[in-house]
């Protein structure tokens, strides 16, 4: 049996690989033990929470998936009593409301996450933070090629963390596609 060998890349693209995947799989775990909801669900609450009254088809748009997908997504959330609609004269542009309990699961996925990424980057020194800092926004903003794409990338973030005005991938999507 023959074995293929692709060239290998270098050990730090190696080990930013590992870690995005490591601190990716135990932030949803840990969001999801929290919440006892999937990642669409979770970013549809995490979404709702920072933009109130979003229409189905830009949460379906935020979250990646297909407009049957979104709607599927968002009867399962009002059937949990997690999600509202608020009512439009076009049923396409109906908008989503968290409820208290949307509102309180959200915050509970939030802490949870947040103890994850915390927890994760205690271990650096203040000089180690502040290099990977500059380094982690000049590959977001690599990584924000649209507003789609940077939406769906800030979809689990508190953004309150970074603001409007200082997150890497909000500056370049208004950057390309204006505010």
């Amino acid at each position: 049996m023959h074995t293929y060998r692709f060239d290998p890349i270098d050990r730090f693209a190696n080990l930013f690989g590992a870690l995005a995947l490591a601190v990716t799989d135990e932030q949803l775990r840990r969001m999801q033990a929290s919440a006892d909801l999937g990642p669409s669900a979770l970013g549809a609450l995490v979404t709702l929470g920072e933009y109130p009254g979003e229409s189905l088809g830009g949460l379906s748009r935020i979250l990646g998936l297909t407009h049957s997908a979104t709607v599927r997504l968002a009867d399962d959330l009002e059937r949990r009593g997690l999600v509202q609609r608020e009512g439009k004269a076009d049923r396409r542009s109906v908008g989503l409301l968290l409820t208290e309990q949307g509102i309180a699961l959200r915050s509970a996925a939030m802490r949870a996450r947040a103890e994850v990424l915390e927890g994760a980057v205690s271990v650096l020194e203040d000089d180690e933070r502040g290099a990977l800092e500059r380094g982690m926004a000049r590959l977001l903003q690599n990584f924000a090629t649209s507003r789609a794409v940077a939406d769906h990338i800030c979809r689990l973030c508190d953004e309150e963390a970074c603001g409007r005005n200082n997150c890497p991938v909000e500056r370049r999507a208004v950057e390309i596609d204006g505010p």
